[in-house]
């Protein structure tokens, strides 16, 4: 009987699931930290959620650079000065006191997180399969969910008890252990690093074409075209909804008066829908196509928000928060299958990141807006309402641009 040999690039995913299982520790765990903060110092929210909004600028302005850096000293040594900016930044958080020191430290936590997960995990998972390369790319990113589904009622518990400066040590800890020693033990950035041959590559026949034809408009005429300005918009929606409100989730369920226990475990049952929303959207837009599922996905957002200005009691509360989980999805998964959808391939790397810029871009300006109608009218509903409608807005656009985008010339 042939004897199965295990392939290291399994390996490899497995430290690129905690690679981006550090991830939620600067994006969905910070939620927790908008009230009680804003309580103990009287900070607006508008105000203090800014740091949010610092981070999310610095994620989209420090990519291009880290990527460059990658190529310069490695992507080991890139991990382990990313991993300890960010733990050592989360932790200077828990001994802030005022806001610029929260806006410092989130200045710095902003420009290493890109290269303490997402690129990483992106450049190691491309090199080291050929084979199955979608299923471990879905499996490492959906590991952002899991991870922020299991750290939610934790981190609620370690500030119930021990206070908000407590909760930040214990984000930036969890920072440092699912990076460093990851980086230094684990990771390597090519098959040939490890004298091996990418997963896959030894089943190829010699001469044989496993990738497809390279087609897709050019990114000149992409970037100017009326389905890009139509898509781009729809981003700017998405970001500025989705990704905007889910700092203040757990401030909005706490207005709702739900006690911090049975916030935690809405939080985690949100993060769950998250990884489902997720694995589905992609297994249906396999089956029925992008555009009927980029439509559903953000109908089924638009749905979510509306039910969150009336979510009173748990049921409505957890019905609210898997569709909800929809849009946060959405911000994640169809991008870049928008991207290849609208635009083809072939010049997919200079389009793509314009996408992933402008959700950034969204969730920037959405964060602290939320904050501020929240400090005007005291709740959410309005900017939930305004919200619903960015969603529908955002479905119609994107199916107008897709429609558009097929009137393009392609070479």
């Amino acid at each position: 009987m042939k004897k199965i040999k295990f392939h290291k690039a399994w390996l490899m995913l497995f430290g690129c699931i905690c690679l981006m299982s550090e991830l939620p520790t600067v994006t969905t765990l910070l939620s927790f930290f908008v009230k009680p903060v804003c309580d103990e110092f009287y900070f607006q929210r508008g105000s203090f959620t800014i740091y949010v909004s610092i981070t999310a600028i610095m994620t989209a302005l420090s990519m291009p650079l880290w990527g460059n850096i990658i190529n310069k000293i490695g992507i080991k040594a890139v991990v382990v000065i990313s991993g300890t900016i960010t733990g050592i930044g989360l932790i200077a958080m828990s001994t802030s006191t005022s806001l610029i020191q929260f806006y410092i430290a989130a200045f710095f936590v902003g420009f290493a997180t890109p290269a303490a997960s997402m690129l990483p995990t992106s450049i190691i998972i491309n090199n080291w399969f050929v084979e199955k390369k979608g299923l471990a790319m879905g499996i490492a990113m959906s590991f952002s969910g899991v991870s922020a589904a299991i750290l939610s009622p934790i981190v609620v518990r370690v500030i119930g008890h021990g206070g908000w400066s407590s909760g930040y040590i214990l984000l930036g800890v969890t920072s440092l252990v699912l990076t460093i020693p990851v980086a230094l033990f684990i990771i390597k950035e090519r098959p040939a690093d490890a004298g091996l041959t990418a997963y896959g590559a030894q089943e190829r026949a010699p001469g044989r074409q496993d990738y497809p034809e390279v087609t897709g408009v050019s990114s000149k005429v992409a970037l100017k075209s009326g389905a890009f300005f139509g898509i781009a918009a729809a981003t700017l929606l998405v970001g500025f909804s989705a990704s905007g409100f889910s700092a203040h989730v757990p401030a909005h369920l706490a207005s709702k008066n739900f006690a911090l226990t049975v916030i935690g475990s809405i939080m985690s049952i949100l993060m769950i829908g998250l990884i489902v929303s997720k694995i589905g959207a992609g297994w249906l837009n396999d089956r029925i196509g992008t555009s009927m599922v980029s439509t559903i996905t953000l109908v089924c957002a638009g749905a979510g928000f509306f039910l969150l200005t009336i979510a009173d009691n748990y049921a409505i509360a957890i019905s609210a928060s898997a569709l909800y989980s929809a849009g946060l999805a959405y911000t994640t998964v169809f991008y870049p299958l928008l991207t290849s959808k609208m635009f083809g391939t072939r010049d997919f790397n200079s389009i793509y990141p314009f996408m992933s810029a402008l959700n950034f871009v969204g969730y920037a300006a959405g964060a602290p807006l939320f904050g501020i109608i929240f400090d005007k009218t005291g709740s959410y509903t309005f900017g939930l309402y305004g919200a619903a409608i960015m969603s529908i807005a955002a479905a119609v656009l994107a199916a107008l641009s897709i429609k558009a985008s097929k009137k393009l010339p392609t070479y």
